[in-house]
C-alpha cells in the first residue's frame, strides 16, 4: 500500500469512527487520542497487519491523516494505540533483534525512573552563503546538523530554532510471575515522550508500579571509550502508550457482579471463619497467626487531622519461627491474596558509591597508605557481583578495614568500612590543586567537605569553584603500632643463622612430638638432609648454625613464628662473607639510618653482591654513617670516593642483608631518586620511630632557609618523587604539622640540570615549625642551630596560614544576638575582622571561643564556634581545577557506615547509596526498594534477621514515618511506603529454645521489634497428635493437591479485601470503646511490684493504638462501618495471646513490654539501679578504683546472682557509666 494510500484509508477511519471523540479533546486541550487497534482491524485488516509490521511509518502516517482530515488539531497531537492482540505479546526475556522495528507489548514492573528532559525533535538550519533554510529531522541519539548545502557549501551552519519535547527513560522489569527457578528477572529501557511523560500519566510508571508498555523495539548503537561504535547494539522500547496494569488496593476495579458476591459472604454469620480457611488452606494449623493475617489484609483506617498528625492505618506482623514451619509459605501465600503484594529477602543489596581515581591514596589505621584501586580490588577478588551493569561490590562484607574518616564534632577518627565498589569510570573528571599543594581526582558528583557562612557544607566537586575552601587533614591523632622484626623482611636472600642452635633442637624436638614421628622420618617430610638434622642441629658438638628458610620451615611445623627466636640470633651471614649483626627489631638508630640513605644513600647491585652506598659534602653526615653501619650491623665502610669540586665524599659496605631490610622501607636500587617511596612496613610504625626516619631524611636532603629579605623563613624538603613527597607531607599531620608541596622552579644560575622534575616540601609558621623542631628536627648541629634561630625570630604565627573561612558570619551572629560588645568578645585586636572581613586564624578563633562560652550558653552557633576552633580540619583553598578526561577503566569507593566519608589523599571525601547511573537519559536516578516498590500494597519480607544493619535502620522511619527519606549523589527525596509490612525472622539461635526466655531468642533491634503491632512466635515442638494430622494433611495435599480447596476462591478473596479497604470506614462504638478503655488501663496497673523495686509497664500507647487498628480490621471483614465489643474483644485476644508469648519476665511472671521494646525488663532495670548504688557505696568508702571482688560480694548479700552482676557491669561498661582501668578493677567515668 502506498503512503498516499495509508493517509487515505486513515483519514477515512478517523472520520467513521473517532471524529466526536477527537474533537471533544481537542476542546478539552487533550493533545493525544486513543486508538482501539481491534477497531482499525474490522475497519482495515491490511492496514492494520502494515502498522504491527511498520508501526513508525504508519503512525507518523496517521498523524498526516487526522491533521487533513481536522483541521483545528494542534501541531503536537498523537496517535495511541492499544488493545493490540495476544501474539504480539512479548516477555523482556525473549526480544531479539528480529523484533526491532515491530509493534509489540509488553507487561513489566517499573524499577527505575529518571527526570523529564528536553529532547530536540527538529532542527532548522540556514547556509551563510546562500541564505537557504534546511530542516533536519532529529531521529537519533546524536545531533545532526546538514553535511551541504544546494550551492555546495559543506559544513558550518547557522542553528536558527529548535522543536523540543519532554522526554523520559524508564528501566521495566519482568513480573515475577514470568519467572522459572533461577531466573533472574530481566530489564529493559522504555523512552517515553510528549503526553506519556505528563504529570497525569507519569503517576502511572512510578517505581513500583506494574504496567503494559505498547510500542515498537529500536536499536541503540553502543559507543566505545574511543570515540567509535560497537559492533554490538542495545535495545529499547519507544513507547507509544502506557496502561496500568495492577492496581493497588484502592485503585482496583471491581465490576458490579463480583461486588453482589463480596455483599453476598459479608452477610455469612460464618464469614470470619470462611476467610480465615480461605488465608492458606494448605498450611495446617496456626489458627490465631491467620486471624490475624486476615485483619492485617483488612487494615485499619488511615487518619489525617487537621493538626497534620498522621496516624497509620496499615499493621504489621512478624512471626518469629524455626526453619521448616511454613513461614516463608505463609508470605508467599499472602502475597498473592494483596492487590498489590511483593515478596523480598532481607539479603538485599544497598546502592553503589561515587568515586575516586584509582591512585588516590586512602589512609588506614594504624597508619598506611593504599592506593583506593589496590584495597578495593583485594576485597573484590573472588568475592565480587555485578550490582547493575557497570558497577561491583564485594558478595561478602566480613572483610573489614580501619580507615580514617571524620565525625561530627569535626574530630578524625577511624571506622571499619565493609563495603567495597568498583565503576566503569565516566567520560570526564574533575581534578583539583589547593595552595597546600594537594591533589585529587574525582567524579563530578562526589561531593567535597567545604564552609559557607562559616558552617561546614557538603559540596559537589562539579559545583566547586577555584577560591573556595575545602576540608583537608589539619592533624591525624593515630600512632603506628607495628613495630617489625627486621629479620623478618629478609625474604630473597637465605643467610645462615648464628646463635640459634639451642632454639634449633627444641624446634625439632617439639615438631617430631606434635607429627608422632620419629627423626628421621622428619627429616624426610621436611626435605631436610637426615646428616643435617642429627650432626649439623641435634648434636650437642654440632655448631647449630641453620640457613633462614630451613629455619621458617622448622618454626612452622612447631607452630611459632620467627618472634620465638629473635633475641637468639647473634648474627647473619651469606656465603663467604663477613659475618653481619641486626638488631632484633627495628629502632630509632636503625630509622634514622635508612633516612639518611634514602636521602644522600642509594642501593647499587652487581652480579655478585649489592652495596649500601653514601654521598655527602657534609662531614658529620658522613661519620653518623659510618659510626652507624658499625653499631648496627658490624661493619666496617670502605670509602669509594674522595671529595673533589665535582663529587662529594662517598662511602660504602656490602651486604645483600642490609639491602634487604633498607628495601622493604621502600627504598629502591640505583638510580632511586624519583621511585623512592615510604612502604607501609615503615607507615605502620610508631611515631617515634617515622620521626627517626624523617629526621634522616631532613638531615640529607632538607634545609632551614632564613630570608635575608622580606618573606617567611621555613623548614623545606626536596626531592624529585612527588609520590614520597605526597606521603611525607600526609605523614607530617600525624604530628600535626602542616606543609606546603610545591614544583621546584629551574634556576637559570644551575650549573647541573637533572632529568626528573622536582618537588620542594616547606614547612612554615612558628606552631608548625616548633612541632618540627621537637617531635621531628635534625641531628645536623648547623642545622639544629639555623632552626632555633629561625623559631626564635619569629614574635607570631602566620595568621593567613590556618584559617577559619567566613566564621566572622557566626559571631558577628552570636554578637547581635546576646546583644555583646566586640571588646567583650574578641578585643580590639580583633575588632578589624568584622570592619574589613579578614579571614580568622585558628589561635584567635580559639581565644575568641574561650571567650564566647563564658558570656553565652551552649546553642547552635556556639557549638558550632566550639568544633571549628578544636577541629582536626585545615581548611585549604582551591587555587586550580580542570577537567580531565580519564585514562583508566575505573574508578572506586568505599562506605564507611553513620559517617559516609573517608580520607583520600589528605581529602575529606562523601561517599554515597542507593542512587543509580542512569545511561539511558544520563546523570543519577533514584531506583525505589522493596517497601517503596510496595506502596499502598503488602510487602512480605522474609528472613528479616539478614537484613543489613542500614536497611534496618531505614526501616525505622519506613514502618512508623510511612517514609523513607534519601539525600544521595544530586537527588534529596522522600518516598512514600504507605505499606503493610508482614516480616519473616529466624530465631537468634537458629531454632527456639524450649526452656530460654522467648524475647532474648529474637536477634532483632528492640526499636524495630517495637514498631510491630503483633508479633507471633511459630515454634516447632514434637507432639505426637498434632504430628499425625499435620502429615495426613500434607500427604493429602500430595495425592490431590486440590483436595483443601479455599472456601473464598483466591481472585474473589483479592477483591473482597479491596473492596473492604476501598469502601468501608468503621468508627468505635461505645461499647466497643469502654472495652479497650478498660483493658488498657487495667494493663497498665497490672505491672505493680513491691515498692522499692522497678514498676514494670505491661503496655503502652503504641499497643493501644494497635488495638484500634485491630479492632477497625475485624468490622471490615463483615463490611461493617461500626466497630462492635465483640470486634475489640477479639483485637484484645490477639494482642494478649502475643504479650503472653513473648512480653513475659521469668523473674515476675508479669508482662513486660519493655522485654520487647528496649530488651531490658523492670527487674532487670531494679537490678542494675541497686548495683549502681554499690559502686557508689565502694567509691566513698575505698576511692575511685574498686575491685570487682568487692562488687561481686556486695551484690550477692543483696541477693544478686555472681553471673548476673558480671553481666549488669559489661552492660554499663558499653553503655559509658564505668572502665577498666586495669584488670579485676572498675571506676566511675
Amino acid at each position: 500500500m502506498e503512503a498516499a494510500d495509508q493517509i487515505k484509508r486513515f483519514g477515512e477511519f478517523f472520520d467513521r469512527h473517532y471524529k466526536k471523540d477527537i474533537l471533544e479533546r481537542v476542546r478539552k486541550g487533550v493533545e493525544f487520542v486513543v486508538i482501539d487497534f481491534s477497531e482499525l482491524v474490522k475497519f482495515d485488516h491490511e492496514l492494520a497487519d502494515l502498522l504491527l509490521e511498520s508501526p513508525e511509518e504508519l503512525i507518523k502516517a496517521a498523524e498526516v491523516a487526522m491533521k487533513e482530515v481536522f483541521d483545528e488539531l494542534p501541531g503536537n497531537f498523537k496517535i495511541r494505540f492499544n488493545n493490540l492482540p495476544e501474539n504480539q505479546k512479548v516477555l523482556i526475556r525473549d526480544i531479539r533483534s528480529k523484533h526491532i522495528g515491530e509493534f509489540l507489548w509488553i507487561e513489566g514492573i517499573v524499577r527505575q525512573k529518571s527526570d523529564v528532559r528536553p529532547q530536540v525533535t527538529y532542527a532548522r538550519f540556514e547556509c551563510p552563503n546562500c541564505g537557504n533554510i534546511i530542516a533536519i529531522p532529529q531521529l537519533d541519539s546524536s545531533f545532526k546538523e546538514p553535511s551541504q548545502c544546494g550551492c555546495g557549501r559543506k559544513g558550518k551552519f547557522r542553528l536558527l530554532s529548535k522543536e523540543l519535547v519532554d522526554a523520559q527513560g524508564i528501566v521495566l522489569e519482568e513480573i515475577p510471575e514470568h519467572l522459572e527457578g533461577g531466573e533472574q528477572p530481566k530489564r529493559i529501557n522504555v523512552f517515553l515522550r510528549d503526553d506519556l511523560v505528563s504529570p497525569i500519566s507519569e503517576r502511572r510508571t512510578n517505581p513500583g508500579s506494574r504496567i503494559r508498555i505498547i510500542g515498537f523495539i529500536k536499536e541503540v548503537p553502543i559507543v566505545l571509550r574511543t570515540g567509535a561504535k560497537s559492533t554490538r547494539f542495545d535495545l529499547m522500547i519507544e513507547g507509544n502508550y502506557v496502561e496500568s496494569v495492577q492496581e493497588d488496593f484502592y485503585d482496583l476495579v471491581i465490576t458490579p457482579e463480583e461486588k453482589e458476591k463480596i455483599v453476598e459472604i459479608s452477610k455469612d454469620p460464618k464469614v470470619e471463619v470462611k476467610l480465615v480457611k480461605s488465608i492458606a488452606p494448605s498450611i495446617y494449623g496456626y489458627e490465631k497467626v491467620k486471624e490475624a493475617l486476615l485483619l492485617q489484609l483488612m487494615g485499619g483506617v488511615h487518619k489525617e487531622r487537621t493538626d497534620g498528625v498522621v496516624t497509620r492505618g496499615d499493621m504489621h506482623i512478624l512471626l518469629i519461627g524455626d526453619p521448616g514451619s511454613g513461614k516463608s509459605q505463609l508470605l508467599k501465600r499472602i502475597q498473592k491474596i494483596a492487590p498489590k503484594g511483593r515478596y523480598v529477602s532481607g539479603k538485599g543489596v544497598s546502592g553503589a558509591g561515587l568515586c575516586v581515581s584509582p591512585d588516590s591514596l586512602v589512609m588506614t589505621n594504624p597508619g598506611g597508605m593504599h592506593k583506593i584501586k589496590d584495597v578495593v580490588e583485594e576485597k573484590l577478588k573472588d568475592n565480587e557481583e555485578e550490582y547493575i551493569p557497570g558497577i561491583w561490590k564485594n558478595k561478602d562484607g566480613s572483610a573489614k578495614k580501619k580507615i580514617l574518616t571524620l565525625d561530627d564534632s569535626l574530630k578524625i577518627k577511624s571506622k571499619e568500612t565493609g563495603k567495597f565498589w568498583r565503576l566503569k569510570a565516566p567520560k570526564s573528571m574533575v581534578e583539583m590543586t589547593t595552595r597546600q599543594g594537594k591533589k585529587i581526582c574525582l567524579t563530578k558528583n562526589t561531593k567535597l567537605f567545604s564552609i559557607k557562612e562559616g558552617k561546614p557544607i557538603w559540596k559537589k566537586s562539579s559545583l566547586i569553584k577555584e577560591g573556595d575552601y575545602i576540608a583537608t587533614a589539619r592533624n591525624i591523632g593515630i600512632d603506628g603500632k607495628d613495630v617489625p622484626l627486621t629479620v623478618e623482611q629478609i625474604k630473597k636472600c637465605n643467610p645462615v643463622v648464628h646463635g640459634v642452635k639451642d632454639n634449633v633442637s627444641d624446634l625439632i624436638k617439639e615438631a617430631v612430638r606434635n607429627k608422632k614421628i620419629n627423626k628421621r622420618e622428619f627429616a624426610k617430610q621436611m626435605g631436610f638432609n637426615e646428616n643435617q638434622v642429627y650432626f649439623n642441629w641435634v648434636n650437642k658438638k654440632a655448631r647449630g648454625n641453620i640457613r633462614l628458610n630451613d629455619l621458617r620451615k622448622l618454626l612452622k611445623a612447631a607452630g611459632k613464628d620467627l618472634c620465638h627466636v629473635a633475641s637468639s640470633i647473634k648474627e647473619l651471614s651469606l656465603y663467604n662473607g663477613h659475618n653481619i649483626k641486626i638488631p632484633e627489631f627495628f629502632n630509632e638508630e636503625l630509622m634514622y639510618f635508612s633516612g639518611l640513605i634514602a636521602g644522600d644513600g642509594d642501593l647499587s647491585k652487581n652480579n655478585q653482591s649489592v652495596s649500601i652506598r653514601i654521598s655527602s659534602r657534609d662531614k658529620e653526615i658522613i661519620k653518623n654513617f659510618r659510626n652507624l653501619a658499625k653499631k648496627l650491623f658490624n661493619v666496617k665502610c670502605n670509602i669509594s670516593s674522595k671529595k673533589s669540586d665535582k663529587r662529594p665524599e662517598s662511602w660504602r659496605f656490602s651486604s645483600n642483608i642490609v639491602f634487604e631490610i633498607l628495601n622493604s622501607l621502600g627504598i629502591h636500587l640505583s638510580p632511586k631518586s624519583n621511585k623512592i617511596d615510604m612502604s607501609n612496613i615503615l607507615l605502620n610504625m610508631p611515631k617515634k620511630l617515622v620521626a627517626s626516619y624523617l629526621r634522616g631524611i631532613f638531615d640529607t636532603d632538607g634545609s632551614v632557609i632564613k630570608r635575608k629579605t622580606r618573606g617567611a623563613n621555613y623548614v623545606d624538603l626536596t626531592t624529585t618523587s612527588r609520590e614520597f613527597a605526597k606521603k611525607i607531607q600526609l605523614v607530617l599531620l600525624r604530628y600535626g604539622i602542616n606543609s606546603r608541596l610545591r614544583n621546584k622552579k629551574a634556576q637559570p644560575n644551575e650549573k647541573i640540570k637533572g632529568k626528573h622534575k622536582k618537588y620542594i616540601l616547606e614547612i612554615k609558621g612558628k606552631d608548625s615549625l616548633t612541632i618540627f623542631r621537637n617531635k621531628i628536627g635534625f641531628d645536623l648541629s648547623r642545622k639544629k642551630k639555623k632552626l632555633d634561630m629561625v623559631i626564635k625570630g619569629i614574635s607570631k604565627d602566620n595568621t593567613n596560614i590556618d584559617v577559619i573561612p567566613s566564621v566572622h558570619k557566626i559571631i558577628k551572629k552570636i554578637r547581635d544576638k546576646h546583644g555583646l560588645k566586640s571588646k567583650q568578645m574578641f578585643g580590639s585586636k580583633t575588632s578589624a575582622y568584622f570592619l574589613n572581613k579578614f579571614e580568622i586564624s585558628r589561635n584567635n578563633l580559639k581565644n575568641i571561643n574561650k571567650r564566647i562560652s563564658k558570656l553565652v550558653e551552649k546553642d547552635e552557633d556556639s557549638t558550632m564556634i566550639d568544633n571549628l576552633s578544636g577541629s582536626d580540619v585545615f581548611w585549604d583553598k582551591i587555587v586550580k581545577k580542570k577537567i580531565i578526561t580519564p585514562k583508566y577503566e575505573y574508578v572506586y569507593d568505599l562506605t564507611v557506615e553513620d559517617s559516609h566519608n573517608f580520607l583520600v589523599n589528605g581529602f575529606v571525601v562523601h561517599n554515597t547509596a542507593s542512587v543509580v547511573k542512569d545511561e539511558f537519559l544520563k546523570g543519577w536516578s533514584l531506583e525505589a526498594g522493596a517497601l517503596v516498590l510496595a506502596n499502598d500494597g503488602f510487602c512480605a519480607i522474609d528472613e528479616m534477621d539478614k537484613m543489613t544493619t542500614e536497611d534496618r535502620s531505614a526501616m525505622h522511619e519506613a514502618l512508623e514515618q510511612q517514609t523513607v527519606s534519601i539525600s544521595k549523589a544530586n537527588i534529596q527525596a522522600t518516598l512514600l511506603t504507605r505499606t503493610t509490612v508482614l516480616a519473616a525472622a529466624n530465631p537468634k539461635f537458629g531454632r527456639f529454645d524450649p526452656y530460654g526466655v522467648l524475647a532474648s531468642q529474637i536477634d532483632l533491634p528492640p526499636a524495630l521489634i517495637n514498631r510491630f503491632d503483633l508479633i507471633f512466635p511459630i515454634k516447632d515442638l514434637p507432639d505426637s497428635e498434632k504430628d499425625s494430622k499435620m502429615a495426613a494433611h500434607i500427604l493429602d495435599l500430595h495425592r490431590d493437591p486440590n483436595v483443601d480447596e479455599p472456601d473464598v476462591p483466591t481472585e474473589l478473596m483479592k477483591k473482597y479485601v479491596a473492596y473492604a479497604r476501598q469502601n468501608v470506614k468503621p468508627i468505635l462504638t461505645k461499647s466497643a470503646e469502654d472495652e479497650i478503655r478498660t483493658y488498657y488501663v487495667s494493663m497498665r496497673n497490672s505491672g505493680g511490684g513491691e515498692e522499692s523495686s522497678v514498676k514494670a509497664i505491661p503496655i503502652s500507647a503504641r499497643q493501644l493504638e494497635a488495638l484500634v487498628r485491630l479492632s477497625e480490621a475485624s468490622a471490615k471483614t463483615r463490611l461493617s462501618n461500626k466497630i462492635t465489643k465483640k470486634d475489640a474483644r477479639k483485637a484484645i485476644d490477639l494482642l494478649q495471646y502475643c504479650l503472653s508469648q513473648i512480653g513475659v519476665d521469668p523473674e515476675t511472671g508479669k508482662i513486660d513490654i519493655d522485654r520487647i521494646t528496649t530488651g531490658v525488663t523492670a527487674s532487670e532495670r531494679g537490678r542494675i539501679h541497686t548495683l549502681r548504688e554499690i559502686i557508689d557505696e565502694l567509691e566513698n568508702q575505698i576511692g575511685k578504683t574498686i575491685p570487682v571482688d568487692d562488687v561481686v560480694k556486695e551484690g550477692s548479700s543483696k541477693g544478686i546472682e555472681e553471673s548476673e552482676i558480671e553481666e549488669m557491669l559489661e552492660k554499663l561498661k558499653r553503655s559509658g557509666d564505668i572502665f577498666e582501668p586495669k584488670r579485676g578493677f572498675i571506676q566511675k567515668i
